[in-house]
C-alpha cells in the first residue's frame, strides 16, 4: 500500500513539474528537493512509529523522482547536440544505477541486527555531493524549461505519435516494477522459504 501511495504522490508532483520550474525555475527546487531528501532519509532512520516511518517513507520516495525530474532537465540541456548526447547522459544514467548496485553491500556493512540508523544517516550523507555541485556549478547554468502540459495530454501524445518514447517508457515501467517486487518479495522469500532469518 505504501508504493502505491508514494507512486500516486509522485505522479501527482511530477504532473505539476513543469509548473513548478515555470515558476521558480530549476536551481531553488533542485535544492529544496535535495535538502529535505536528506532530512526525511534522517527522520526515517529516527521514525518513533509505524505512522512516522510511512510518512516519511511516501516523502522520501516522492522528492526522489522529483529530484530526478530536474536532474534530467539539466541533462537534457547539457546533451542538445545529437552527436554528444550519449556521453552525458550514460555518465548520469551510470552514476544513478551505481548507486543502486552499491545499495545492497553499503547495507550489509552498515546494518547490524535491526538497526538501521546508521544506512539512513549514509543516505543523506550522499547526497553531500549534490548539494556541492548545486551550490556551485549548477547555480550557475539554467536549463530550458519545459513547457506546461497535463498527463493526459502527455500519455496521449506519447501513445499516438511517438512509439519510440513508448517503448522506452514502457521498458522503464517493467524495470521499476521488477525492482519493486523484488526488494518488497526478495527478503520475504529469502525468511519464509530458504529458511534464513532476519538477523
Amino acid at each position: 500500500i505504501l508504493y502505491i501511495v508514494a507512486a500516486l504522490a509522485t505522479m501527482l508532483l511530477l504532473g505539476r513539474g513543469a509548473h513548478i520550474v515555470q515558476r521558480l525555475g530549476t536551481w531553488k527546487p533542485l535544492m529544496v528537493a535535495t535538502i529535505l531528501l536528506g532530512g526525511v532519509s534522517l527522520f526515517l532512520g529516527f521514525a518513533a512509529n509505524a505512522l512516522a516511518a510511512a510518512v516519511y517513507f511516501i516523502l522520501h520516495g516522492t522528492l526522489a523522482y522529483l529530484l530526478f525530474y530536474i536532474l534530467d532537465l539539466y541533462v537534457e540541456s547539457i546533451s542538445r547536440d545529437e552527436s554528444r548526447t550519449g556521453n552525458p547522459r550514460s555518465v548520469y544514467i551510470t552514476a544513478a544505477n551505481v548507486g543502486f548496485l552499491m545499495s545492497p553491500l553499503v547495507i550489509s556493512i552498515l546494518v547490524i541486527g535491526n538497526n538501521f540508523t546508521p544506512s539512513y544517516f549514509f543516505a543523506a550523507l550522499v547526497l553531500i555531493p549534490m548539494l556541492v555541485i548545486g551550490f556551485t556549478s549548477l547555480r550557475r547554468f539554467s536549463p530550458a524549461l519545459p513547457t506546461k502540459t497535463s498527463i493526459r495530454n502527455a500519455f496521449k501524445d506519447v501513445s499516438c505519435c511517438r512509439p519510440n518514447v513508448r517503448n522506452v517508457m514502457g521498458i522503464a515501467f517493467l524495470m521499476q516494477l521488477f525492482n519493486t517486487l523484488i526488494a518488497v518479495y526478495a527478503p520475504l522469500y529469502l525468511f519464509e522459504v530458504a529458511g534464513l532469518s532476519w538477523q
